[in-house]
């Protein structure tokens, strides 16, 4: 086994040491690069707060010749780029160009003459003082062809999308501006960009959703508007995307959206919806019924009260349903019916003082996430019947200090699952010893995965101290034999006079070694180690 590990161990780092870093470190500001440890190997290059000359190629070894026909990944955070910076490379996989100490345009930063040379797949321009419009741009005119992904981030000056902007790029795939204020977008933005699949408009303050211009964009396969204050929305919006697969439309006027009918006209295609941190008071009427297909829908953060009966009609391909952070104080009996595929159900951060799980009847295995640090003390089954095949609550924030009966109860179902994991809370002064049998014997009712002692009481994993307090946790109880026989006495004269029972009890103890628990622990160890040495992956 330990050879193993030590070949696992060897491989991450032969497969880690072929990422090597070419660094062009700082010098002066406006000064040339000076890059150093230059290797034929390298595959990120990276230089930070200088000038690339107009006459020399930063990229260059000590011995004047190139380090590498071709980056995969280029870093460069330069205060000027001339012509002559990329002359080393034929193609790069990822060119990420970050200007943080000016506040001058792209224009007068930087020479677009330099990007005529490499065929740039990846483009990522952040932190600069605004977006220069392609046409303005020559060199960036040269790799539009080349383009599969251009990302503008953190823009300080607003944008403004005219039209045909992006009409020579017609292999992107992806187009995005994040944390910058898109001033208008034109109809005819988008002309050209017929191959987009997919389109991040993210913390723009749009306002409007670009119905027309988006329209032409019938090959999308991700829209994200998140947090982009749009207020209005048409029935209109989502139309053309017939291969919409993911939509983001969290953190906008999510009741706009439900009132203009823009949801009722998303694409049967689509399989993730998030409508998180909008004014929703109710779950969308029908919602489910209309996207059949649907199997991750978040509602999150949002302002619903109560989950009604029909909400989640034909939900039956769900998986996840998250619904945290709604104040959620009913759920009706049938509200849930539907959902026997749910997977994970979070009702984290609801208004809920009391739940009956008989409302999850239906479902065959799901993991509901409560905030434990009140709703334990309210979970019952008022029908065995309805119980779920198997149901796992995860209580967050749990403080477990004694046993009570409506706990105990569910405890005793073998497919009742308490998780606690995570949890720093647990106050280990207090006699918890009752946790014992659920957490280290079979059925192992109770999950405390990286759950501590608070440190007030010690500190140590829970799963330790219930193992070194309850040695014998998972013994087998005592069991009694009785036999009774009588005995006759008969006196002289042949007559009986005494018949007496007499007792006799015989103990019979079956004790589980711990060897058992060992193991488990060694088992837990074991994963532990590999789990670590994947990290090197």
């Amino acid at each position: 086994m330990a050879s193993s590990i030590i070949a696992i161990l060897l491989l991450a780092f032969t497969i880690s040491a072929k990422a090597v870093d070419f660094f062009c470190p700082f010098s002066t500001k406006q000064s040339p690069c000076n890059c150093t440890g230059s290797s034929s190997s390298a595959t990120t290059f990276s230089a930070v707060e200088c000038r690339t000359s107009s006459t020399e190629d930063p990229f260059v070894g000590e011995d004047g010749t190139y380090t590498v026909d071709g980056g995969l990944n280029i870093n460069l955070n330069a205060y000027s780029i001339h012509p002559n910076t990329f002359l080393a490379f034929k193609s790069i996989e990822t060119l990420n160009l970050i200007q943080s100490n000016t506040i001058r345009p792209m224009s007068a930063m930087w020479d677009w003459k330099a990007f005529q040379g490499p065929k740039i797949q990846n483009f990522y321009v952040v932190n600069i003082a605004g977006v220069i419009p392609p046409h303005q741009a020559p060199g960036l005119m040269q790799i539009a062809g080349t383009l599969q992904m251009i990302e503008f981030e953190n823009c300080r000056q607003p944008v403004r999308l005219g039209a045909n902007d992006f009409s020579f790029f017609g292999n992107l795939k992806s187009f995005a501006i994040k944390d910058t204020p898109i001033r208008s977008i034109d109809d005819q933005a988008f002309n050209g960009m017929q191959s987009l699949t997919e389109l991040y408009l993210i913390n723009t303050s749009l306002n409007n959703f670009p119905t027309k211009a988006a329209s032409q964009l019938t090959k999308l396969v991700s829209l994200n508007v998140k947090n982009s204050n749009i207020q209005y929305f048409t029935g209109d919006d989502f139309k053309p995307f017939q291969d919409l697969a993911t939509l983001e439309l969290s953190g906008n006027n999510l009741q706009a959206a439900v009132n203009s009918g823009a949801l009722d006209n998303i694409p049967q295609s689509v399989f993730t919806v998030m409508l998180e941190d909008g004014n929703l008071d109710s779950v969308p009427a029908s919602f489910t019924s209309k996207h059949p297909e649907v199997t991750l829908l978040s509602m999150a953060n949002n302002g619903i009260r109560a989950l009604k009966n029909g909400d989640f009609s034909n939900g039956n391909k769900l998986i996840s349903l998250n619904l945290e952070g709604n104040p959620i104080a009913t759920i009706e009996d049938d509200a849930l019916q539907y959902l026997n595929n749910v997977q994970v159900l979070n009702l984290y951060g609801s208004a809920l003082v009391s739940l009956d799980l008989s409302v999850f009847k239906g479902m065959n295995r799901v993991t509901v996430v409560l905030d434990g640090s009140y709703l334990l003390k309210g979970l019952q089954v008022s029908d065995v019947s309805k119980f779920p095949q198997v149901i796992t609550i995860s209580a967050r924030n749990a403080v477990l200090l004694t046993l009570n009966s409506n706990i105990g109860t569910l405890l005793a179902n073998p497919n009742f699952v308490l998780d606690i994991s995570e949890n720093k809370n647990i106050d280990c002064n207090q006699d918890i010893s009752w946790m014992a049998r659920y957490v280290l014997c079979v059925p192992f009712n109770m999950k405390v995965d990286n759950t501590q002692c608070t440190p007030q009481s010690g500190g140590s994993s829970l799963y330790k101290y219930l193992y070194t307090k309850v040695p014998n946790a998972c013994d087998v109880p005592s069991t009694t034999t009785t036999t009774t026989t009588t005995t006759t006495r008969t006196s002289s004269s042949g007559s009986t006079t005494t018949s007496e029972p007499t007792t006799t009890s015989s103990q019979k103890t079956t004790t589980k070694s711990a060897s058992s628990i060992t193991a488990s622990i060694l088992a837990t160890s074991m994963m532990v180690i590999f789990a670590s040495v994947l990290k090197f992956f």
